[in-house]
């Protein structure tokens, strides 16, 4: 970098050439911010950047269940933030760990796995997401589900949409109930009901009972979030054995994984 030595000895002279580098100064910041800018290869780290949002972990996997050996692919380009993230890690509940933004996994075993992905910036910041895969054996029921299209936080005005994803494959003996809740941020829960004008309850029940073969999506919610609802939302679903409460029930009766995602609406 070149120094320009100030030979001025008339004080007001001297302001105001401080005036006039100071904006040759920022022109050159920011010619390095765009010069740095232009050489992050993925859009949204630039846009976390410029918007000064958290670090946020989040990642697809496809596909989402199947039959062992079952090769996945696990994609955490949907991870954005305010730095750019520099590290991926992977950590899976049959003891594998992994690194890398695409990574191809094979589970060789039927089962419910969990799936952590954790993301690291430049500034050792991190974020965490987890999600499940059902793999089933060859001679096993495969039922699955999945929360889809919920953000992590919503502002006022904003519009919330939540799908929930269904997938059964059975045979006619075997049989399952389907549980959906949300807890509100007083910790209470509400459990969707199969009646149209009465979707949620306090009481505890069944969304749909006695499900043996389904492939669908249900529109659980969609709405505009008005002021005064702020807080922590978490929401659940869970198929277990026909006729069994996993209230009073349990894990044991628990025959798909948990669903679960989180979201936090603004209070105003």
């Amino acid at each position: 970098m070149k120094t320009i030595k100030c030979c001025l000895t008339n004080p007001r002279q001297n302001v105001l050439t401080v005036y006039a580098v100071i904006p040759l100064i920022l022109v050159g910041l920011l010619g390095q911010v765009c010069a740095f800018a232009e050489t992050v290869t993925n859009p949204r780290q630039t846009r976390g950047l410029l918007d000064l949002a958290p670090l946020e972990a989040d990642f697809k996997l496809s596909p989402p269940s199947g039959t062992a050996p079952l090769q996945v692919s696990l994609d955490a380009s949907a991870s954005w933030g305010a730095a750019i993230a520099s590290e991926y890690k992977w950590s899976i509940s049959d003891g594998q760990e992994l690194e890398g933004e695409l990574i191809e996994v094979i589970f060789e075993e039927g089962g419910t796995y969990t799936i952590t992905l954790t993301v690291i910036d430049l500034a050792g910041n991190t974020a965490t997401a987890e999600k499940t895969i059902t793999v089933k054996d060859e001679d096993t029921a495969l039922v699955h589900l999945e929360i889809q299209g919920l953000k992590r936080r919503y502002a006022v005005g904003e519009t919330l949409v939540l799908e929930l994803v269904e997938l059964v494959e059975s045979t006619r003996f075997e049989r399952f109930d389907l549980w959906v809740a949300v807890q509100l941020p007083n910790g209470h829960l509400l459990f969707r009901t199969p009646l149209p004008m009465t979707p949620f309850s306090s009481q505890p029940q069944p969304f749909k009972t006695s499900v043996d073969n389904s492939t669908k999506t249900h529109r659980l919610l969609d709405f505009e979030v008005p002021p005064g609802l702020g807080g922590e939302y978490s929401f659940y679903a869970v198929y277990v054995e026909e006729g069994k409460d996993p209230i009073n029930d349990g894990l044991f009766v628990q025959r798909s994984n948990l669903a679960l995602k989180k979201t936090t609406l603004a209070n105003e």
